[in-house]
C-alpha cells in the first residue's frame, strides 16, 4: 500500500457517513448459534489477504470471508494488486466464503421468466424455473428455496393461466437434481462433508426465526429507502390491479416479491434476503406506468431522463477530467483515491 485510505472530507462525504449511521445500522442477532463465532473478512480482496491472509487463517483450521468486486480482479490500486479470478476460485475451493449476492439476484430474476416463459412454453418455462431454483438451492438457504418454490406453486394454483402440471412434473425433479449434485459430490469426494453439511442445514433452519421487534424497525426504517423508486409504483400497481390480483402479470411478481421481504423478516432483516425482493418489484412497477396521468407519467418519465443524464455527465466529466486534465477537481478526486494513477 503506497497511501494510506483518507476519508472524503467534502460535504457530500461528510452528509454521506453521517447519513449511513443514521440509516443502515441494526443490532446483530446470532440466534442460531451454538458456539462462540468469530468472522475474519477482506473487503476487495487483494493478493496479499488471498496469499497471506488465507494461508494464516487455515493454518489455525479456520476460514475467511472475501468480499469480492470481480470488475477489480487482477488489477492493481494503492492497496497493492487485487486477487486475480483464479486466486478467488482457490479461495473457494479451499472453503472460504465468498458472497452469492449477484448470484442470487441473478436465479430469482430467472425464476421469474421462466415462470412466464411457461405461459406460451410450459415446458422450457418450467425448465428456467427449475433450474432458478436449484442454483439458489447451492447460492442460498434451503429455506428460501422452498419459500420459491411454494410461490411459484401457489401462483399457478391461482392463475389457471400458469402451467401446475409443468412446475411440478419438470421444474420440481429439475431442482433437485442440481440441489443435491453439490451435497452428493461432497459426500462422496470430500472428507467431514457430512458434519459441515449437517451443520449448514442446521444454520440454514436456525437462521429463521419469529418476527422480532428489532427486525420490524428495521426493515419500517429502511425499505422505503432501500427500494425507492420501485416500492411505490409496485403498491400503485396493486391497488390499480385489486380487482384483477388474479392476472399473471401481477400474481407472478407480487408472491415472488413477498418471499424475499418475509424471509428478510424473519431472518433478522438480513439485506441479502431483502435485496431479492427489487427484481420482482421492479417488474410489478412497471405495469403502474399505463395507468398513471399523462401529468404524473410525464413527470415519471422527466425523473428518469434526468437521472441517467445526470449520471452520464458525471461519468464523461470524470472521463474528460482523466484523460486532458481538466476540469481539475475530479483528477484530483481520483489522485486521492488512487495514488500513483
Amino acid at each position: 500500500m503506497d497511501t494510506p485510505y483518507a476519508a472524503d472530507r467534502s460535504l457530500y462525504g461528510k452528509l454521506r457517513r453521517r447519513f449511513a449511521r443514521l440509516v443502515h445500522t441494526r443490532p446483530a442477532l446470532l440466534d442460531g448459534l451454538r458456539r462462540p463465532m468469530i468472522t475474519f473478512s477482506f473487503d476487495d480482496a487483494p493478493q496479499s489477504a488471498a496469499d497471506r491472509g488465507a494461508a494464516i487463517l487455515e493454518a489455525c483450521g479456520a476460514r475467511g470471508t472475501y468480499f469480492i468486486s470481480s470488475g477489480l480482479n487482477a488489477t492493481d490500486s494503492h492497496l497493492g494488486t487485487f486477487a486475480s479470478d483464479a486466486a478467488v476460485q482457490a479461495l473457494a475451493e479451499r472453503g472460504h466464503e465468498t458472497t452469492s449476492t449477484v448470484g442470487q439476484l441473478t436465479l430469482i430474476s430467472m425464476a421469474i421468466y421462466g415462470l412466464v416463459r411457461s405461459l406460451d412454453k410450459p415446458r422450457q418455462g418450467a425448465m428456467w424455473f427449475g433450474l432458478a431454483l436449484g442454483g439458489m438451492a447451492l447460492a442460498s438457504s434451503p429455506m428460501m428455496v422452498l419459500s420459491l418454490w411454494i410461490a411459484g406453486i401457489a401462483a399457478a394454483i391461482v392463475c389457471r393461466q400458469l402451467p401446475l402440471r409443468m412446475l411440478l412434473l419438470v421444474a420440481t425433479p429439475v431442482a433437485l437434481l442440481i440441489a443435491c449434485t453439490w451435497p452428493l459430490a461432497a459426500l462422496k469426494l470430500a472428507d467431514g462433508a457430512r458434519q459441515w453439511l449437517g451443520e449448514w442445514a442446521d444454520i440454514g433452519v436456525d437462521t429463521f426465526s419469529g418476527p422480532s421487534l428489532a427486525s420490524l424497525s428495521y426493515i419500517a426504517k429502511n425499505l422505503a429507502l432501500f427500494a425507492w423508486p420501485a416500492w411505490p409504483l409496485a403498491l400503485w400497481t396493486a391497488w390499480r390491479w385489486r380487482h384483477h390480483w388474479q392476472r399473471r402479470h401481477i400474481i407472478v411478481p407480487a408472491v415472488t416479491a413477498l418471499v424475499p421481504m418475509i424471509t428478510s423478516l424473519l431472518m433478522n432483516a438480513q439485506d441479502a434476503a431483502l435485496l431479492l425482493a427489487l427484481p420482482p418489484m421492479a417488474v410489478m412497477a412497471a405495469f403502474a406506468l399505463p395507468t398513471l396521468r399523462r401529468g404524473i407519467a410525464a413527470a415519471v418519465d422527466w425523473y428518469s431522463v434526468f437521472f441517467f443524464s445526470a449520471c452520464a455527465i458525471f461519468v464523461w466529466l470524470y472521463y474528460i477530467s482523466m484523460q486532458l486534465g481538466w476540469p481539475a477537481q475530479p483528477l484530483a478526486n481520483v489522485r486521492r483515491l488512487y495514488a500513483g494513477f
